[in-house]
């Protein structure tokens, strides 16, 4: 092997009670636990591989200001952009990829708050479980997708949604079924 290759496998990582507070201390993002196994990537082949993914309890919140500025641009550097990677022979290296077998999220949450509508939005997902299979960041390649929430609004009764099928992110496309009972659209009315 070359110098400059080299090679990561984790059998396993485990990393409990994650979060990214703001300024204020609250946090933005936070998770119970994440689980990751069979982890490999190495600098000849430009995926990372998981075999599978575990987020449990996983809530975000997600707060756009009066002004349009949304909380995550705080967390952003601002500046000029990097110049590409190059490689060793000065061709620009692949973007890497992302390959998932089984990822799931059990127990999430988002709470949703947008104040640049006259009357601003807001809503919960509660009980969000999603499962992925055969995820791959990779042009072309689909995967599927499962997910189950509860919706809510003020003080109304959460109402459920729940999506099978598949899906593929370049290029974007979603196809399957819907199920929704009762979702409190009207949070949505001021869009």
């Amino acid at each position: 092997a070359k110098a400059d290759q080299w090679q990561l496998q984790l059998p396993r990582l485990t990393l409990d009670k994650l979060a990214l507070t703001a300024a204020d201390n609250k946090p933005w993002v936070r998770a119970a636990r994440l689980e990751l196994a069979d982890v490999m990537f190495n600098s000849q082949m430009p995926v990372i591989k998981l075999g599978r993914a575990r987020l449990s309890q996983p809530a975000i919140r997600v707060v756009r200001a009066a002004d349009g500025h949304w909380m995550v641009q705080d967390w952003l550097k601002t500046g000029a952009k990097a110049p590409a990677a190059k490689s060793s022979d000065g061709r620009s290296d692949k973007p890497w990829a992302l390959a998932v077998a089984d990822l799931r999220l059990t127990g999430g949450s988002l709470a949703w708050r947008d104040a640049t509508q006259d009357r601003p939005v807001s809503f919960d997902l509660d009980d969000v479980s999603l499962q992925l299979r055969d995820l791959n960041t990779v042009p072309g390649k689909s995967f599927s997708l499962r997910l189950d929430a509860r919706m809510r609004h003020g003080h109304a009764e959460s109402g459920r949604l729940a999506w099978r099928g598949s899906a593929s992110l370049t290029p974007l496309a979603i196809q399957g079924a819907l199920n929704a009972e009762r979702l409190p659209l009207h949070a949505l009315a001021p869009y």
